[in-house]
């Protein structure tokens, strides 16, 4: 496992160091660590030529590119702004606007849509809904499999509210069974089936985004 500690040591904004797989990171990081320092050391191991590779590939720092991958997973990167799906609002697809591809990206952009369920339309609202809202975007081979999870997962807390009901009903029988404990895998059950609903119907009917 990697290890992440902070470093007590002055920073520099976007220098690094290299020593036998272990980074030094350096940067302001919009809050404070141990004291005023804000550099965090991180041994990567087997990972550091990888991680090399692929900052050079990009043109970046390891610094900089550290920081890029923290303020995306914690929603402090520059330029973002918050977007959320409206529950139960379906917008209708009226805006029509025109962009220019390249051969090579259209062909990308088919291969990868065919792999992940979409038509290559499909794909590209599939791409900028996920951008903007940070919610699963589902193809139609993932629909089929959770509309036949959810059915048989129904099917499982149906038979569970027969039984707690037929052990409410016989309370000598009751006392020798956990009847909470089949009352809340029912309601687990109800509440997971019911954000899955939601996930699917965001997806098919494009709830309005604001």
């Amino acid at each position: 496992m990697s290890r992440l500690n902070a470093v007590a040591t002055p920073l520099v904004k976007n220098s690094f160091g290299i020593n036998a797989g272990v980074f030094t990171f350096r940067g302001d990081w919009g809050g404070q660590m141990e004291g005023s320092d804000k550099r965090l050391k991180v041994d990567l191991r087997d990972l550091r030529e990888p991680w090399l590779a692929w900052c050079r590939a990009r043109s970046t720092t390891p610094s900089d590119a550290f920081r890029q991958i923290v303020a995306k997973l914690t929603g402090q990167g520059a330029g973002q702004v918050p977007h959320s799906v409206v529950v139960d609002e379906p917008e209708k697809p009226t805006v029509k606007r025109k962009v220019s591809l390249t051969p090579s990206e259209w062909d990308a952009i088919e291969r990868q849509a065919a792999v992940d369920g979409f038509s290559p339309a499909r794909w590209i609202v599939a791409t900028i809904r996920a951008r903007l809202t940070s919610t699963p975007q589902l193809g139609q081979s993932d629909i089929e499999a959770l509309t036949q999870s959810n059915l048989l997962l129904l099917a499982m807390g149906r038979n569970l509210n027969q039984i707690a009901k037929a052990l409410n009903a016989a309370p000598e029988t009751r006392a020798a069974y956990k009847v909470h404990v089949i009352e809340e895998a029912r309601a687990l059950i109800a509440e997971h089936t019911t954000q899955v609903s939601k996930a699917m119907a965001a997806n098919s009917k494009r709830w309005r985004i604001e």
